[in-house]
């Protein structure tokens, strides 16, 4: 959540970005937000008032009765006095239960080097990645090519559970291990720690992350008495690895990758992808997080030798880094940045072509100040289409769950950052395999990097 006393202190500063985001509906929780504080404030200031005053009044009564004069009306203004300051208690925790009901639902403000926008349209583009593939044939979506191969099972798995789910069978269930085991020891071989966290999580975790109370109808709820749910996504189980704890920050950043089977009511509500696997109601994912501290850091050209930069020019470099030394001067940034190359490293290790674009104010997650989105090309769709995104969240989510660190024994506990990506969605990254390695007899030649794990050449 945001912090009410910055916002209280820099108003204008945070309705410029809430408005960039969401318009004048960002605008309006923010108003009353600030309207909620000034009653606590204004409650505070009459509680000490009256206190005060009732202190007084104390101190007269004992020296009234030394000298033998009456005390009645001093008692009277006391018991007054107490009257006061329980309304003024009372109102006062009020606010406090509506300002925190507030913050809950104000998502977090864009970072201002986020390009301004309403929808995926105005996102902008980094760099293209690979050479989209070109077919002498007609080339088949990855549903009729599954269907024909027999490794996926649409009517079935719509049967066992109704409509978005699917049954993997054979080398597509293999696909499916193959590309969930070489995701994770990808990861797992450049530092981070592998995690199964549980498929289940409680209301706390998450409020931590920012899915509830915003998005709670999106969500599976297990009917027992626990209040338990199926988890989203590996960020919200990972992110609250740490919540409610205080660590140091010579042990920091933590670099975790963690496998789950996610569930989401939402998938498809829209109407779109009715067909495949490309939005379902249960679907595995490899997850990146990071917690990290909320250093300064400087950045240089040596930042940009990667090859998404490769057609940019010198100017352009330089004008980036000018960007990012304004506005993303933290280790964070640095670390999403890494996290982004590692995502796109599973990519071209598969051989798939891609594109990464930087999401608009109004395109991002609710908890996060800045996104890379990854996106594959999928030749059915004749367009890039998410495969993974990549955020920060700075210190929104670690204020909900309460994560922070200490740069030393007598320091103050300091809120960390929080960053997510995915690395990858595997049933998308399936349907990338599917369609762009598709041969004229529906054959599929599978990447090189996968034949060890699939212990076979071609899906055929």
């Amino acid at each position: 959540m945001l912090d009410i006393k910055k916002i209280r202190n820099n108003t204008e500063y945070y309705q410029d970005l809430l408005m960039k985001r969401q318009g004048n509906t960002g605008i309006n929780p923010l108003l009353q937000l600030l309207n909620e504080e000034n009653k606590r404030l204004a409650s505070i200031s009459y509680i000490e008032r009256f206190n005060a005053e009732k202190n007084m009044a104390s101190a007269k009564i004992a020296n009234e009765k030394k000298h033998g004069r009456p005390i009645e009306h001093l008692v009277q203004e006391v018991k007054e006095n107490k009257l006061k300051v329980k309304e003024y208690q009372d109102e006062k925790k009020a606010a406090e239960q509506k300002i925190n009901e507030l913050l809950l639902m104000i998502p977090n403000i864009p970072l201002e080097s986020v390009p301004v926008g309403k929808t995926d349209l105005d996102n902008r583009e980094i760099c293209k990645i690979g050479e989209i593939p070109t077919f002498s044939f007609q080339a088949k979506p990855h549903w009729q090519l599954a269907t024909d191969l027999d490794i996926l099972d649409f009517e079935r798995g719509t049967k066992i559970a109704g409509s978005r789910f699917t049954v993997y069978k054979g080398l597509g269930a293999r696909l499916e291990r193959a590309l969930i085991n070489f995701m994770i020891d990808t990861h797992s071989d450049k530092g981070y720690k592998e995690i199964i966290p549980p498929f289940l999580v409680n209301y706390a975790s998450m409020e931590a992350t920012g899915q509830f109370p915003k998005f709670e109808n999106d969500s599976f709820k297990v009917n027992d008495e626990r209040g338990l749910y199926l988890n989203p996504t590996a960020e919200v189980p990972t992110i609250n690895l740490h919540r409610q704890e205080i660590v140091d920050q010579a042990n920091l950043p933590f670099n975790y990758v963690a496998f789950t089977t996610a569930f989401r009511k939402e998938a498809g509500s829209a109407g779109r992808d009715t067909r495949g696997i490309i939005r379902q109601h249960q679907f595995n994912k490899v997850e990146l997080i990071k917690f990290t501290d909320n250093s300064e850091y400087t950045w240089t050209v040596d930042d940009f030798i990667d090859d998404k930069y490769a057609n940019y020019s010198v100017e352009e470099i330089q004008t980036i880094i000018d960007i990012r030394n304004k506005y993303e001067n933290k280790v964070s940034y640095k670390e999403l940045d890494k996290m982004l190359l590692d995502s796109e490293q599973i990519l071209k290790d598969l051989r798939l072509p891609y594109r990464v674009v930087e999401l608009c104010t109004g395109d991002l997650g609710f908890s996060m100040r800045k996104t890379y989105d990854i996106e594959v090309w999928l030749p059915s769709y004749n367009t890039y289409r998410e495969i993974g995104s990549i955020s920060n969240a700075e210190d929104y989510q670690a204020r909900r769950g309460n994560i922070k660190f200490k740069r030393n024994k007598e320091s103050k506990p300091e809120l960390v950052h929080t960053l997510n990506g995915s690395g990858l969605a595997v049933g998308r990254t399936v349907v990338a395999i599917l369609e762009n390695f598709q041969q004229e007899d529906g054959t599929i030649v599978l990447p090189e990097v996968l034949k060890p794990y699939m212990r076979v050449d071609v899906i055929k």
